[in-house]
């Protein structure tokens, strides 16, 4: 495949690492919101219960990073490439209303 190789391979790096960072700051805005914000007071949580809630995430969190990572991995190059394609018409087509414009 393309994305393994040349500038590909630094595409893919960064997809991956784009997914990583956001699934972390994902994981830490719901701590800051479960504990500082106190909205474990609105649900009613005992601390037995929110112990749990953070065992099981945090073995879950780790999960769900490799699947996001591996899911952009291998959509996200064909996004970024379809985009790309978008990106050039309209271009194109911005280019050919201002030359009809100055004619």
């Amino acid at each position: 495949m393309k994305i393994f190789s040349g500038k590909g391979a630094s595409l893919f790096i960064l997809l991956a690492a784009i997914s990583f960072i956001t699934a972390s700051a994902d994981s830490l805005a719901r701590i800051f919101l479960l504990i500082p914000a106190g909205l474990y007071k609105i649900f009613d949580l005992s601390f037995e219960v929110l112990y749990d809630i953070f065992v099981v995430g945090a073995a879950y969190s780790y999960i769900e990073d490799a699947i996001m990572m591996t899911v952009s991995s291998l959509i996200g190059p064909k996004i970024l490439a379809t985009l790309k394609v978008f990106y050039k018409r309209a271009e194109n087509s911005n280019q050919n209303i201002i030359m009809r414009e100055n004619v």
